[in-house]
């Protein structure tokens, strides 16, 4: 903020103002003591006029400021030039001429240097007319003298004044400056305490929408446990109805002799209609499962080196080719030579083909379909194009949202997922997926995978919840079973699993997705910890004794079958155990679910080889039976009421109750309830102290003792905690 820079006079002036106080004490003194002095004379009004006359001046001034102050400083001067004045004259002397130089050198403090100046000029003139009455030797010697002195006293006061002056405004721009540095100042300290004030208010709020956050994710927590359990239920019990609709209908449109009686022609299309529509409610729950694996980032990767063409692309037009034929549509392949392996998860890429492949043909009544690989500079791409119905230009941003279904003319039903789940899995691979497509001219669909040693090239389009299973989220695990890393991967949560069936290419893997560290089992911990040593950077390496299929190594488990249960999965069990026709082979059945029960027996009896089944309802009836020791083949329920599958194994090897081939039937994922070993071991390179204590903390907090007496080995139950 400017301010106006007071003038040097406005200042003098409150000098001269408070000088006048000191002045009016000095005239009083002169006229008190100029009253004693002529006490002592011969008194005359002469003698004593010049006491009267101070004493007037001193009693009429006073010290205000302002017209009055400047007026009472005139008289004063003035009061004590005329006492002086008349003592001159009453007594002239050296002495008394002398005593003038006073009220001049007052005067040139308390009055402008003009304003001396005249009443020095008035002086001379009153005092030579006087002197004009008196010698003129007098007058010579002390008119020289007292003009002498009147000249010295103006010049001493113009100096004195001029200097002052000079003070004077060097101080009034100091303070002027300092006033303006202040101002300055408390404009800056409001500022500033604006600023803080702001920054309060800030801080709250940051701390209410902390708060908040920590709301919204213990929120998002409860609703991914929410979302869990409700995938659960999903699985389990939604599945089991739906597993035996799709049975029963599959058995009846494709397998109807297995009643006995043809089933009715007006039956026929109805029970068609219920079959399709009862498949594709079991695509959909799988299509939303696998959609939950993926946002909740626990649907790993086995990768391993791929052929694009030879294990990729061939299969899946393996499958789709002969659905096209069907249409009277052109399947043509192209491409694919002098393209290099990749590190890939070769069945999760051929879903993605596959499903590609399929809504294609969905959507090409006449044509062709064509698949076209090509070896890009920075990718592999593969190009799915068909002459189908085509997909308007507002329609394509929606065609990778959930439950989309852009084309009205498709004849038959989708999930809407399928082209969602590709884009991740794609995604997942460090790829992208985009679309070019215009109404009635067909579309196409590219895929690009990043080539051998190039940055993935999807890694800036990511969505969100892909992404969030970048670098240093992703952990390696070297294991060739899928299983075992789909259950790491239900644990390990907040991780992204990719699995190498060896130890081949770690280094590879490691350059180009930076994992948090590397899982291996016992049996490749040798060969693994020497990849690692060759390594440019410091991994940490993890053994552990991996979960087991099957957890007490028993002999009589031949295989597991996941619901729903299909004739050629059964027949092909079948097969592998009795490559010959037997006679006879008995067969029990162990279901809770009478409807389960009915359906395999129904499946069974329609091959072609006689069985002898008995049913059991559970788990005590089946052992009732199993202890008879004349059943060759038991389909054995993993989850039952009284004992489940895995206690009856137990029973089976404990007892001896024959050479009985086990088939686990179960409708949940396999890896639930399986243990790993007793034994971990962790290895880094150069792991510094604070590590060490950080492992060993982590460790000692998740594995607690316990000081219970162990159970026996029939009441363990198999799925027991990690030893």
């Amino acid at each position: 903020m400017q301010l106006p820079r007071p003038p040097a006079y406005v200042e003098i002036d409150e000098a001269r103002n408070s000088l006048l106080f000191s002045t009016r004490i000095i005239v009083f003194i002169y006229g008190f003591l100029w009253f004693w002095w002529a006490l002592f004379q011969i008194p005359d009004l002469v003698d004593v006029l010049p006491s009267i006359i101070c004493l007037f001046g001193f009693l009429v001034t006073d010290s205000h400021v302002g017209v009055r102050a400047g007026l009472s400083r005139v008289v004063i001067t003035c009061s004590l030039i005329t006492a002086i004045d008349i003592s001159i004259i009453s007594h002239p002397s050296h002495l008394v001429v002398a005593l003038l130089t006073i009220p001049f050198l007052l005067g040139s403090l308390l009055l402008s240097l003009t304003a001396v100046a005249a009443l020095m000029l008035a002086n001379w003139v009153i005092l030579f007319r006087l002197w004009g009455a008196m010698p003129a030797e007098l007058v010579q010697a002390y008119g020289a003298f007292s003009l002498a002195l009147s000249i010295v006293v103006l010049t001493v006061g113009w100096i004195a004044i001029r200097s002052l002056a000079d003070i004077i405004e060097r101080y009034a721009s100091g303070w002027q400056h300092a006033r303006l540095m202040l101002h300055q100042v408390q404009d800056r300290r409001r500022e500033i305490y604006r600023a803080l004030h702001s920054l309060e208010e800030a801080m709250v709020r940051v701390e209410r929408m902390n708060n908040e956050l920590v709301l919204a994710q213990q929120q998002v927590e409860s609703a991914n446990e929410a979302k869990t359990r409700f995938v659960n239920t999903v699985s389990h019990e939604l599945r089991a109805p739906l597993n035996l609709i799709l049975g029963f209908s599959r058995l009846m449109v494709i397998s109807p002799e297995s009643y006995g009686e043809p089933l009715p022609k007006p039956y026929r299309a109805d029970m068609d209609v219920i079959y399709r529509n009862a498949q594709h409610l079991v695509e959909l729950v799988d299509d939303v499962l696998d959609l939950g694996k993926i946002e909740a980032r626990q649907l790993p990767l086995v990768k391993d080196v791929v052929n694009i063409r030879h294990d990729v692309v061939d299969p899946a037009a393996e499958i789709a080719r002969p659905l096209a034929l069907r249409k009277g549509l052109r399947f043509e392949v192209t491409g694919g030579d002098g393209i290099p392996t990749i590190l890939a998860d070769k069945v999760r890429l051929r879903q993605v083909l596959i499903n590609l492949l399929m809504n294609a043909i969905r959507c090409t009544e006449d044509g062709s379909i064509n698949i076209t690989l090509r070896h890009e500079q920075e990718a592999i791409a593969i190009v799915v194009r068909d002459t189908g119905i085509g997909i308007s230009e507002q329609d394509i941003p929606r065609l990778f949202n959930e439950f989309s279904q852009i084309s009205q003319a498709r004849s038959e039903k989708t999930t809407g997922l399928g082209l969602l789940i590709a884009k991740h899995l794609v995604e997942l691979h460090g790829g992208r997926i985009s679309v070019e497509s215009q109404l009635g001219e067909g579309t196409t669909f590219l895929v690009e995978l990043p080539a051998p040693d190039i940055e993935p090239v999807s890694q800036i389009t990511m969505t969100d919840r892909v992404q969030r299973s970048a670098k240093h989220d992703t952990i390696l695990v070297l294991q060739q079973d899928p299983g075992v890393i789909r259950t790491l991967s239900r644990y390990l949560e907040g991780y992204h699993l990719v699995g190498l069936p060896r130890v081949d290419g770690l280094k590879e893997h490691v350059d180009a997705s930076r994992p948090r560290a590397v899982l291996t089992g016992i049996e490749t911990e040798r060969a693994a910890k020497k990849a690692m040593l060759d390594l440019d950077v410091r991994v940490p390496l993890i053994t552990c004794e991996w979960p087991r299929d099957n957890p007490h190594n028993s002999a009589h488990l031949i295989s597991y079958m996941v619901k729903p249960l299909s004739p050629t999965a059964i027949r092909d069990a079948m097969a592998s155990l009795y490559p010959e026709p037997q006679e006879c082979v008995n067969i029990v059945i162990v279901d809770d679910d009478p409807a389960a029960v009915r359906l395999l027996e129904r499946i069974l009896t329609a091959l072609p080889h006689p069985y002898a089944i008995r049913k059991a309802y559970s788990g005590a009836q089946a052992l009732g039976i199993l202890r008879e020791k004349n059943t060759d083949v038991a389909f054995l329920d993993l989850i039952m009421p009284d004992l489940d599958g895995w206690q009856i194994l137990d029973a089976i090897q404990r007892e001896g109750l024959g050479d009985v081939a086990v088939i686990m039937v179960t409708g949940q994922d396999l890896t639930q309830g399986i243990r790993v070993g007793e034994e971990l071991r962790v290895w880094h390179r150069g792991m510094s102290f604070s590590q060490a204590i950080g492992a060993i903390s982590t460790l000692v907090g998740t594995l607690s003792p316990d000081y219970q007496l162990r159970p026996t080995r029939a009441e363990s139950p198999p799925g027991g905690p990690l030893g």
